[in-house]
């Protein structure tokens, strides 16, 4: 049976029943024995009840694909887990947050010998509550803080904020750019950043891409960080090679709608490939009308799995919500293809990490799996307690590690 971890992004959650202030990660048994893998997951303080009902009238996940099982229980009140990464079959590292709103301090964990232990964080980074960790093996282990993106509402917004301020410098709204430190095994080396990450892949030690807050790429080549602006808004990038290398989220034309992007690096250049287009309506657009992808998993040059969703804003004097479809999209080395994915419930109206579960399927968010041969499987919840169901959140972090 493989070794599945999770870290909580939001462990700590205050309910009248649960006891406050306990961050938790769990472990998964998903009965796979071909590869060991880490996911996160958020966690209520005292449990929670199966995961939520994801039945359709053409898609019924099933609900024997796993359950969540409690690993880890922090022994301080006011503290949570906000990513994590697996290294090895038997190493991971998770970053978090400890002290109350306002208070806040970043903290450390690593996973070694089949536990979990608290270690002292880099000084620089020791004030900073959303830390994140991206890695590419033991010896190269990145600690930053996050900045999340700004989405811009025009091509025009888009060009004013990709011109403007300069490299090093604050940025309007007043975000920096980021510290960041990295491990090789001994020691930690300073690594900070000239522009605010949004999120980061390392493939080695010369080797890392970033996307900075407002949708552009960095790449590092072991001395120096070199911006690339591609076409697109690059909400999310990964990659199984220095030559394959995927970013995706949306094009900003000059009027909206937004729709789906993606783009592919060979080692040399970026190409951008063909998406289907999506409208709620055939002649026009509603308010705030969008397509875009937030994340994608690169497996192989053939097997590459993107998360998007399409919304619009019914602004104030709308009477109902807005609509919400998700897309599950696979790249099999040609082209994009569909992919059949269950509907949004009413505790998952936002887009969920996705991650290979080691088995030739997928792990969807916190409640959902995908196995090798397209069945969806819903994973219930350690402490099941249907009491709590609607306490159940849907967030939190992927991440996987052959051995």
């Amino acid at each position: 049976m493989p070794n599945l971890l999770s870290s909580a992004r939001r462990a700590v959650h205050r309910r009248k029943g649960d006891v406050a202030g306990t961050g938790r990660v769990s472990r998964l048994p998903l009965g796979l024995r071909a590869a060991a893998a880490v996911l996160g997951l958020t966690l209520l303080a005292a449990g929670c009840s199966s995961g939520p009902d994801l039945s359709d009238r053409s898609i019924k996940p099933r609900g024997d694909g796993g359950a969540w099982q409690i690993d880890y229980r922090s022994p301080v009140s006011d503290s949570g887990l906000n990513g994590l990464v697996a290294v090895s079959a038997e190493e991971a590292w998770a970053v978090g947050r400890t002290g109350k709103s306002n208070h806040e301090r970043g903290s450390l964990l690593h996973y070694t010998a089949g536990n979990w232990s608290s270690v002292p964080l880099p000084v620089e980074l020791r004030g900073e509550p959303e830390l994140r960790v991206a890695a590419s093996g033991p010896q190269d282990v990145w600690i930053y803080r996050r900045e999340p993106t700004s989405v811009p509402q025009t091509e025009v917004e888009a060009r004013r904020q990709r011109s403007s301020p300069a490299q090093g410098a604050e940025q309007p709204d007043g975000r920096r750019p980021s510290p960041a430190m990295r491990w090789d095994g001994k020691r930690w080396h300073r690594m900070a950043a000239p522009f605010p990450i949004a999120t980061l892949r390392v493939l080695s030690p010369r080797n890392a891409w970033a996307v900075d807050c407002e949708g552009d790429l960095w790449h590092w080549d072991g001395r120096h960080w070199q911006r690339t602006r591609l076409p697109i808004w690059v909400r999310d990038l990964d990659a199984s090679s220095p030559d394959n290398v995927w970013a995706v989220g949306m094009r900003v034309p000059a009027t909206p709608p937004y729709q789906f992007a993606a783009m592919h690096y060979d080692g040399h250049s970026w190409q951008q490939t063909r998406l289907p287009e999506h409208r709620f309506t055939q002649n026009g657009m509603l308010p705030g009308e969008t397509s875009t992808l937030g994340y994608v998993r690169v497996l192989a040059a053939d097997d590459v799995w993107a998360l998007g969703a399409h919304t619009w804003d019914p602004e104030d004097e709308a009477p109902t919500d807005p609509p919400f479809e998700r897309f599950l999209l696979h790249w099999d080395g040609h082209r994009w293809k569909s992919v059949a994915y269950p509907p949004r419930t009413a505790y998952d109206d936002v887009l969920q990490p996705v991650a290979p579960d080691g088995s030739g399927g997928l792990v969807l968010g916190t409640w959902l799996r995908r196995t090798a041969t397209g069945r969806y499987l819903g994973i219930d919840a350690p402490l099941a307690s249907r009491f709590h169901k609607a306490g159940c959140p849907a967030g939190g972090q992927l991440s996987r590690k052959c051995p």
